[in-house]
């Protein structure tokens, strides 16, 4: 029997580096799925393939989403247990390993696989692009955020000082302000989104650290600090596309790197999603993070093969 297309670009994708790298547990696989666009809305509005997906999902959860009113939320949010399923199945060329993924989550609502403890990962959504960072073969924590410049600018604060000094300067410890202070001096980061850009960076570090200690925002963000940092590495979409839509394209790989105190190894990569403003920042104790485009269409297309195999099996 022929492999599944799915599997096959699954491997070629996530393979294509040294042969140790998925064997490796210093390395993190980070996926995202674009759901922005009204096509993709309207195509996944369709019944049949909104319920077909659906499936995958425990019932309560199925009742949750459907009752959500905003189309294109409940469909995120109908990805959001969709896609971390689908890597695994991918991972172990296992379609029946699709529905048998089961997650639960932690005191403070950190996701983590109930039936798969060798795994670990995290994930996040925002403006309808949503994100899973997954190592197979390692149980140390990963924290995953995705942060929107525009969320700060809402807020409509004339000086952006004020943000870290002022109106959210419970979050920020007394080093980033002056590591701020001086970063605001110079010319770079004279202009308006130049400054958003840095303060979505610093917020999406330090959420995905208390998503990786899996504390969330319970304890508050002070308690991480963040200092040292770079600008987001920049991502863009290759300018040659294959000529069939692709279910996974690679975008690079980046090292994770050291943010203020080393506590216990943990490292951060930032980089910007394509064609958005939304920055994505990858913590833990790891080395590499690989960052890889998933088609949304082609999950459903693979889910909608395995419901007929069933279907024709029974």
């Amino acid at each position: 029997m022929s492999k599944d297309r799915n599997f096959i670009e699954f491997e070629r994708e996530c393979f294509s580096l040294p042969a140790d790298y998925l064997s490796n547990s210093s390395n993190i696989l980070f996926f995202y799925l674009d759901l922005r666009s009204d096509e993709t809305i309207q195509y996944f509005l369709d019944q049949f393939n909104f319920e077909i997906c659906s499936r995958v999902l425990p019932i309560k959860e199925q009742i949750r989403i459907r009752n959500i009113r905003d189309d294109r939320l409940r469909i995120t949010k109908l990805f959001n247990g969709i896609l971390v399923r689908y890597l695994v199945a991918c991972f172990e060329n296992s379609h029946s390993a699709l529905s048998a993924i089961k997650i639960t989550r932690g005191k403070f609502g950190k996701p983590a696989f109930f039936n798969r403890s060798n795994y670990s990962f995290n994930s996040s959504d925002e403006q309808s692009i949503l994100s899973v960072a997954i190592c197979f073969h390692s149980d140390k924590p990963i924290g995953c955020d995705l942060s929107n410049p525009s969320d700060i600018a809402k807020f409509d604060i004339e000086n952006l000082r004020d943000f870290y000094k002022h109106e959210f300067s419970d979050i920020f410890t007394d080093n980033e302000v002056t590591e701020l202070d001086r970063m605001f001096r110079k010319e770079c980061y004279a202009n308006r989104n130049s400054q958003l850009q840095i303060l979505s960076q610093y917020w999406a570090i330090k959420e995905s650290l208390s998503k990786m200690s899996g504390y969330g925002l319970n304890f508050g963000l002070k308690r991480y600090e963040v200092l040292g940092m770079k600008r987001p590495a920049e991502l863009i979409m290759p300018e040659n596309k294959l000529q069939h839509q692709s279910l996974f394209e690679c975008l690079g790989q980046l090292a994770l790197k050291p943010i203020g105190e080393q506590i216990s190894g943990v490292r951060n990569v930032c980089f910007t999603i394509p064609d958005s403003k939304l920055i994505c920042s990858v913590v833990g104790a790891y080395n590499l993070v690989k960052i890889i485009k998933v088609d949304a269409e082609g999950i459903s297309e693979f889910i909608k093969s395995i419901s007929c195999k069933n279907t024709n099996a029974s």
